[in-house]
């Protein structure tokens, strides 16, 4: 019996020997590409340095592009190709192109109101307007002029049509009767004005009389572009908590896709310059593609 034992034994350990160096013959499967991009020690080669805790949290290294890339979820990648310190403005958001130059606003503590800054694409400022102490919100670029949704107090919630000069040229009064936040994101389809309340996206004629509107699927609609085909919406509200992310909506408010922001810090800002995307948080500019 004891011979018997010690056969099973003996084979038991062969089985197991064989197992363990099988197993060391074996090659690791790594899926090309899915590195994460961690937020500031970052090792990976395609992955920008971050700044900030929440930096690159939702993005990875893809190796096949050789870009820092996040997924989105219905397919499709948004990269980054290049990250400018400061937005290309000032330090402040949010940031418009009008196909040479960027606009974006800054708050002037010592003139106490909002500064209009426009820099050419290596951010050197070419000129800069004082808009007063009007809170801006979001610009957009009709091809002559500049739209801005503003806040002159509580209850004062318009749409300036600036020139480049910065003059205030005309005003739309917009206040739906489900408003929550105000007029937060504007956009120009090459025809009209759409502008985000809440959770609702609205086309307004230029007396802002509303045309039409859809729910937005964000929990807080915020920045909002247009890029020829789609919209583009900045939800906001997901920061509280959860990633920040861009929804890619048609006319009729039907999601095609959604895309993680770069980082969590205070996302404001996204426009589409026919080439690339353009995104800016309180301390950065963001080069994006988007790929397949």
């Amino acid at each position: 019996m004891g011979g018997f034992v010690e056969l099973l034994q003996s084979i038991d350990t062969w089985y197991s020997k064989r197992s363990v160096k099988q197993k060391k013959k074996a090659p690791q499967k790594r899926l090309p590409g899915l590195a994460a991009c961690g937020p500031i020690k970052n090792e990976n080669p395609f992955c920008p340095k971050g700044s900030y805790s929440d930096d690159y949290g939702d993005y990875i290294s893809l190796r096949s592009k050789g870009k820092c890339c996040t997924q989105g979820d219905k397919g499709g990648y948004l990269c980054i190709e290049k990250v400018t310190e400061g937005t290309l403005g000032k330090k402040k958001n949010p940031l418009v192109s009008d196909g040479k130059y960027f606009w974006s606003t800054e708050w002037d503590s010592s003139k106490k109101g909002y500064i209009l800054y426009k820099t050419d694409k290596d951010s050197k400022q070419i000129a800069s307007f004082f808009l007063g102490k009007k809170q801006v919100h979001d610009l957009a670029w009709d091809g002559k002029h500049l739209w801005a949704t503003v806040s002159e107090n509580l209850n004062s919630e318009k749409i300036y049509k600036i020139s480049t000069q910065g003059q205030i040229l005309d005003s739309i009064t917009f206040k739906s009767s489900t408003i929550l936040h105000g007029n937060r994101g504007v956009a120009w389809d090459g025809n009209s004005l759409w502008t985000t309340q809440g959770h609702t996206i609205y086309n307004i004629d230029l007396k802002g009389n509303i045309i039409t509107s859809f729910l937005s699927p964000s929990s807080e609609s915020h920045n909002l572009s247009w890029d020829g085909k789609y919209f583009w919406n900045l939800d906001w509200g997901e920061a509280h908590g959860k990633s920040p992310r861009f929804y890619q909506l048609s006319k009729e408010g039907k999601v095609i896709n959604r895309f993680y922001t770069p980082t969590r810090l205070s996302p404001d800002g996204i426009f589409y310059d026919d080439k690339h995307f353009w995104h800016s948080d309180t301390a950065r500019t963001f080069k994006l593609s988007l790929t397949k």
